[in-house]
């Protein structure tokens, strides 16, 4: 029963999270491998009309990784309403974390932030997958992915994040996720064919019309038939 109050608290705070950005089309969605999980998903608004996004992964399963996940969740809803970077934000966030937590603990991250008023995307890697940047004007995924460490690595981690600049235009599209995705393997547990990143760039590319839930739809139904329609995450 507790463990059933505790998935409920993190529906409840991802179901939150899902705030509207202007100028941006947006397709979220998770499905937990247990009842209680690590990885997480969210869109904060800030101030001066920027939209914070950020998907994480906590090491390991159930319920550590889900009080940890929890934890992030709070101190990042406080910090974006102070700091003005997605860089600054886990940089706080890493400082109150990295001492409530086990030394084998921690949670690859990556922000973006969209500023509403410049029509501007930045983002920050924390030691995350890569960022797949879709471009209409090329018609190709570009693989981005930069110098940064997992959030309670170290203790001050404000002289490594840093927020750079996506170039993104009307038609981009961003592609977030966790390796939930990339590390699916083939029908069975015991096979090591994994579905993988080149896969999810082919589901991008064989999208006839490109947008944001196009191209989940077409994730979702390759990653399920490499998963195999009823194998256990």
């Amino acid at each position: 029963t507790e463990v059933e109050i505790a998935s409920e608290i993190q529906k409840n705070v991802m179901a939150d999270s899902g705030s509207i950005v202007p100028s941006l089309e947006i397709a979220l969605a998770s499905n937990p491998a247990s009842e209680v999980w690590g990885d997480s998903l969210g869109i904060i608004s800030g101030a001066d009309e920027n939209y914070f996004m950020y998907i994480w992964d906590v090491t390991g399963h159930g319920v550590p990784s889900g009080l940890v996940m929890m934890m992030v969740n709070a101190l990042v809803s406080a910090f974006v309403l102070q700091e003005e970077s997605s860089a600054k934000v886990l940089a706080e966030t890493n400082r109150i974390l990295k001492p409530r937590i086990r030394q084998n603990m921690m949670m690859s991250a990556v922000m973006l932030r969209w500023d509403d008023k410049e029509k501007s995307l930045y983002y920050t890697w924390a030691g995350h997958e890569f960022i797949l940047l879709y471009s209409k004007r090329e018609n190709k995924v570009f693989k981005i992915k930069t110098w940064g460490v997992a959030l309670g690595m170290m203790r001050d981690a404000s002289k490594i994040y840093k927020e750079q600049q996506i170039r993104f235009e009307a038609g981009d599209i961003i592609i977030l996720y966790t390796d939930g995705v990339t590390e699916a393997r083939y029908r069975s547990e015991q096979n090591w064919l994994l579905f993988g990143i080149d896969k999810m760039v082919e589901s991008i590319l064989k999208v006839p019309e490109k947008s944001a839930d196009n191209i989940f739809r077409q994730i979702t139904v390759d990653l399920s038939a490499h998963m195999w329609y009823k194998h256990k995450q």
